[in-house]
């Protein structure tokens, strides 16, 4: 019984997770990310919060390795500095900075551009609702409200480790009550679930909200 209560806190900790990439830069900085293509000479990929958003271009020459994954690895080795390349190589843009036209916002990872300025979602929203625009204040307030409910999923750990100890009671004749135990257990797993799934499910509603008004105040300002 114990490995079927680990295997259920594994299932949950899976449904909360995505699978992702790294890429360890030489000076030891990690990116989580997705991989999108790897070329002869740069890398193209995802931030792993932003799947949908901006595609960024790394170097070779920057990167040690990438962990991919399904567990593989990939490592590079030094390549010749970008102060020694042609020319029309050296003209290749490797900035990790999405480029932006002043007066739009762009999402980035867990943040957002804004005239070259990166800032928190709190700070994004405060230029969209000074647009006054109904519509964009309608999406910032769905937002901000799915943003307060998906924090519940933190009640997915308490519920599993007292399920975990619904479970543990059975092995324990002193204190073993079947019937109760495997209620108590059913009950706080069934609900741990529950309650990752509603932390997902509002965590993708509060990044659509985003990605609909950043859209319609980008289309509009």
């Amino acid at each position: 019984m114990k490995h079927f209560s680990l295997l259920a806190l594994l299932v949950l900790i899976f449904t909360i997770s995505q699978a992702q990439d790294t890429i360890v830069k030489s000076n030891g900085d990690q990116i989580f990310c997705k991989i999108i293509d790897v070329y002869p000479t740069e890398i193209k990929y995802t931030k792993i919060d932003s799947l949908n958003g901006p595609i960024y271009v790394e170097s070779k020459s920057n990167i040690q390795l990438i962990k991919y994954s399904n567990g593989s690895r990939e490592e590079f080795t030094p390549q010749q500095s970008d102060k020694t390349l042609n020319p029309a190589q050296n003209n290749q843009n490797y900035s990790t900075k999405p480029i932006i036209p002043n007066g739009k916002i762009q999402a980035d990872g867990k943040g957002y551009w804004y005239n070259g300025k990166w800032m928190k979602e709190s700070e994004m929203h405060d230029i969209l609702v000074a647009s006054n625009d109904q519509q964009i204040n309608l999406l910032v307030g769905s937002a901000k409200k799915s943003k307060r409910l998906k924090r519940w999923g933190i009640a997915v750990i308490p519920l599993a480790l007292i399920g975990n100890m619904f479970i543990t009671n059975l092995n324990d004749p002193e204190t073993r009550a079947v019937a109760f135990d495997v209620t108590g257990a059913s009950l706080c797993f069934s609900g741990a679930i529950a309650f990752s799934m509603t932390h997902i499910y509002f965590k993708r509603k509060q990044k659509t909200s985003n990605s609909e008004a950043i859209k319609l105040y980008n289309s509009k300002y």
